[in-house]
């Protein structure tokens, strides 16, 4: 279940976690002077912020651990629950979930200063179909009468980045960040919890209900 998150993944964060798990430095330099704020600094101060900023990239880079630090998603779903009869007659339940603005995508689409990295999540599209209990079909047919847009928060684990050279998705250039699901959770607008998946080997941490964080 879902734990109080103070801030989900930025850009940046994505990007930081991109080249650790490559095993690759990036350039912090050129991220900074590439930032806006940088460039919106004045002139005198520029030395500064560009020393300051340096610093704690260096430092949230070599912070960074991809066997145990997450990537924290936050995206916006549709679910479509449905009963079957199987051969004996029985009641089968099951589910669709589509995201909102991309209903077909399987990867999560991030930019950070000019580079597009796609992170993959591994089985997403059968985590994105999953067979439902009796009472979570019920739970969920009765969320979303009055709630259409579901919050859903997924916490990645990386797995590897390619870093041999930009791949084309979708008409553009992205870097490929795969990462396994570790948990994925699904909130109503009102903090309502629907359904959640686990990995085997994730004990998820204590549930709250995030407030604040449906009607965004």
């Amino acid at each position: 279940m879902a734990q109080g998150i103070t801030r989900f993944s930025t850009s940046e964060d994505v990007a930081i976690a991109f080249y650790k798990t490559g095993k690759i430095i990036p350039n912090f330099e050129r991220w900074v002077r590439q930032s806006e704020d940088y460039r919106a600094a004045a002139v005198a101060r520029k030395p500064e912020k560009l020393e300051k900023e340096l610093t704690r990239l260096q430092n949230k880079y070599n912070g960074f651990d991809p066997r145990r630090d997450l990537i924290i998603l936050r995206s916006y779903v549709r679910l479509l629950p449905d009963k079957q009869k199987d051969a004996d007659g029985n009641d089968i339940y099951n589910m669709t979930i589509e995201f909102l603005n991309a209903p077909n995508a399987l990867y999560f689409p991030y930019d950070f200063l000019g580079e597009r990295i796609a992170v993959m999540p591994y089985r997403l599209d059968q985590i994105m179909k999953p067979n439902l209990t009796p009472s979570e079909y019920k739970r969920i047919k009765e969320g979303i009468r009055l709630s259409a847009k579901n919050t859903m928060i997924i916490r990645l684990r990386p797995r590897e980045s390619d870093l041999s050279h930009p791949h084309k998705i979708d008409g553009m250039e992205q870097w490929v960040f795969k990462t396994d699901i570790i948990s994925l959770e699904i909130w109503d607008k009102r903090g309502n919890f629907l359904w959640e998946y686990n990995a085997t080997d994730y004990t998820p941490p204590e549930t709250n209900k995030l407030q604040g964080l449906f009607s965004k």
